[in-house]
């Protein structure tokens, strides 16, 4: 289970990550989910359930169910114009929060049938499924949009394209600089190989071009 708990967080970090393009954004939201896996696994505890397969495919899959509110509410943060936090978390708020309450009360009642079943196996599943939805709503909602609204990233701050752009122009700036020295250090006179060849063939024309001018310099 746990292996699984490793594999599907780390997908869920790369697909925070290019959601997003922030990273900043990224860490915020990965914290948020593992809060919620981590609740669902107290509850797990809290009912004494054995981790078998059955469970642990149950928590693996809760994993995806704790990233969809999250993932909505962080990317529209990040894309929003507005100028300050305030008004992004109240816009995100506006814009998704509906989406993310319609979503989680249908996956609720579309999941509340399997308590009918005869299996205990659909039960179990059904009350992890609503749990994680439950958690989800209220921690995407409430927690995360606290987050954003206290430290969410603004400008250019954690934007992986910016950081990107960044460490290009300084790592061309660092190699227009060396290469600056080197001819400083070589000197003005310093010439290589085939401007020196081409210096000489020069000189030669230039020599042959004056004895055929003044033949008398040749006899001398």
């Amino acid at each position: 289970m746990y292996q699984g708990l490793y594999i599907s967080i780390t997908f869920c970090v790369i697909a925070l990550t290019i959601a997003t393009m922030n990273i900043l954004q990224a860490f915020w939201s990965t914290l948020t989910i593992g809060l919620i896996i981590i609740n669902t696994m107290g509850m797990v505890a809290y009912r004494e359930w054995e981790l078998g397969s059955a469970e642990s495919v149950g928590v693996v899959v809760c994993v995806g169910f704790a990233v969809d509110y999250v993932v909505h509410l962080a990317a529209h943060f990040v894309h929003s114009k507005a100028k300050d936090r305030n008004t992004r978390v109240r816009e995100s708020l506006r814009e998704v929060g509906i989406s993310i309450m319609s979503g989680s009360v249908t996956t609720v009642a579309a999941t509340a049938t399997l308590f009918l079943c005869v299996l205990v196996l659909f039960a179990k599943f059904a009350t992890l499924v609503i749990f994680t939805i439950l958690l989800s709503s209220f921690y995407s909602l409430a927690f995360f949009a606290a987050i954003c609204h206290t430290f969410g990233p603004m400008g250019n701050v954690g934007n992986i394209q910016f950081l990107y752009e960044m460490i290009k122009d300084k790592l061309k700036k660092h190699y227009q600089d060396q290469q600056e020295s080197t001819t400083i250090a070589n000197g003005p006179e310093s010439s290589t190989p085939g401007s020196a060849s081409a210096a000489t063939g020069e000189n030669a024309n230039e020599k042959y071009d004056n004895e055929k001018t003044n033949p008398e310099t040749k006899k001398i």
